[in-house]
């Protein structure tokens, strides 16, 4: 038997991640106050459109792989080499320019900052390749220096882990800090 007389399961059409979401917007309004889910809920339905129109046709594009991890060149040598494709970085870009990470860290929600960020991250994690595990590291890294770090790592470092581009100019100075190659932390550098 081949594949295609087997089960498959007919795509669902969809036309907003958020608002089609059968618990999300009825979670969201019951623990987050009005005034600021009145604030948040424009974005998330701007970007659950999105996720539907613009990032899943990337993500089918055929241009969007993991990164691969090249420890080695032909010589033998060492070079851990992190190769990235131009899909996956456009998702780091694009993650980068919806706020993940800086929304946890800017607190303009208070408390309720966090939630709001993970509710938008929820919306498109599934569509995104894991580009979400070098910035899940990044907000890690940022939430240990906030807590742990000294004032100098607060000051320096803190500020370039979750700050956030405003326009789609890439590539971005702060590109996950966490990694190698194109993902720098450059002690003194600005």
């Amino acid at each position: 038997m081949r594949v295609e007389e087997g089960f498959q399961p007919i795509p669902f059409l969809e036309e907003n991640a958020y608002t089609e979401d059968p618990v999300l917007p009825s979670l969201l309004k019951r623990t987050i106050p009005t005034s600021i889910f009145q604030e948040i809920e424009p974005d998330l339905k701007r970007f659950g459109a999105e996720v539907v129109t613009t990032i899943r046709a990337l993500a089918d594009s055929g241009k969007c792989f993991p990164p691969k991890l090249l420890q080695y060149d032909q010589w033998g040598r060492r070079i851990d080499d992190l190769q990235t494709s131009e899909g996956w970085r456009e998702f780091k870009a694009l993650a980068q320019r919806e706020g993940f990470p800086g929304i946890f860290y800017e607190r303009k929600y208070h408390e309720h900052s966090r939630t709001y960020g993970f509710a938008k991250m929820l919306l498109v994690v599934g569509d995104s390749n894991e580009i979400f595990c070098p910035m899940s590291m990044t907000d890690g890294s940022a939430r240990v220096i906030e807590l742990l770090g000294s004032p100098e790592m607060k000051k320096d470092i803190l500020p370039r882990l979750t700050r956030y581009a405003k326009t789609s100019s890439y590539p971005l100075p702060n590109s996950s800090l966490v990694g190698i190659r194109n993902t720098h932390l450059l002690l003194g550098s600005g």
